[in-house]
């Protein structure tokens, strides 16, 4: 049940569209391959895992003049079957300078409703370092604490040399792996938020990459039309709805897995105006569907180490 709700409130997360800011692809590619004409480093031996892609058909649209406020704090309801399932805190933290660039992190906490912790507790955190110049990821830590079990993916976006690495503990237990992409993929937290940058318009269609925590999948938007939603965080707002796919192309992943893989579908509303507030997410789970409402904004004065984040 709860990985279920896990699932569902992370992909608020995967499914709202990753912002690739101007000039964010193409700088990546000029990394990529200016870093072609040299060797990779032998501790990046790469890993060769079976990928099933398709051709992006939309590209990403612009970038709006906005920014994302520090300290700023959303939290939403997870309902299933009506009942309250748990809640998803995203956070941003506080802009910082790293090798010179400026990196933001970004944040997101599930924890399970009172009622059933008792049986199954959840308590999970993500921390993503993003660089604020590309939007695009530079470190990843998951902290997955499920039913007394312990499990921490620790994942490094490498741009330049095309290459996503990740070190899995379990138990006390290192894993080492990696995975080569072969375009910009962006990670789960700052794709939630890279919507809010975006010059949406109704009937815009869009693709891109996405990580999921040991998968890469391509997420497919649809800019449908502008709907009113009411949430008790923000009243009645004006909403763009995006109608979203996901399908799995690669990551740790074997091929059996991408044979049988059907695309994943949701439905995310975010508000029309300057602040592009994401207010609603409706994704389906095997259990039936599930529903994540936004039912608290609001700016929290910020400890630089407020959110955990490494350098």
């Amino acid at each position: 049940m709860f990985r279920l709700v896990r699932t569902m409130v992370l992909a608020m997360a995967v499914a709202v569209p990753a912002v690739a800011l101007t000039g964010g692809e193409s700088a990546w590619a000029a990394d990529a391959k200016d870093a072609a004409k040299k060797k990779p480093k032998a501790k990046n031996k790469r890993q060769r895992w079976p990928t099933q892609r398709k051709a992006i058909e939309h590209e990403l649209p612009p970038r709006r003049d906005a920014q994302l406020q520090e300290g700023e704090r959303l939290a939403f309801r997870v309902k299933m079957f009506g009942a309250d399932a748990g809640e998803v805190v995203l956070a941003v933290g506080q802009r910082t300078e790293v090798k010179g660039r400026t990196v933001l992190p970004l944040a997101g906490f599930v924890r399970g409703s009172e009622f059933l912790n008792k049986f199954y507790p959840v308590d999970d955190k993500i921390v993503v370092l993003v660089d604020e110049k590309t939007f695009l990821p530079v470190k990843a830590d998951f902290y997955a604490r499920e039913n007394g079990k312990v499990l921490d993916y620790h994942t490094t976006f490498d741009h330049r040399d095309k290459l996503i690495a990740q070190v899995r503990k379990k138990k006390g237990e290192l894993l080492e792996r990696n995975f080569t992409p072969e375009r910009p993929v962006y990670e789960t937290v700052n794709a939630a938020y890279g919507a809010r940058l975006l010059d949406l318009k109704p009937g815009m269609r869009f693709q891109f990459y996405a990580w999921t925590n040991t998968k890469e999948r391509l997420i497919s938007v649809h800019v449908t039309r502008l709907e009113k939603v009411w949430t008790e965080a923000t009243g009645w707002r004006e909403a763009f709805r995006l109608e979203m796919s996901g399908l799995v192309t690669g990551g740790f992943v074997n091929s059996a897995s991408l044979k049988d893989e059907v695309p994943k579908k949701g439905i995310m509303w975010i508000s029309a105006d300057d602040e592009r507030i994401p207010l609603k997410v409706v994704m389906p789970t095997k259990l039936g569907e599930a529903e994540g409402i936004l039912v608290r904004r609001y700016v929290e004065k910020l400890d630089p180490a407020a959110l955990g984040a490494s350098q």
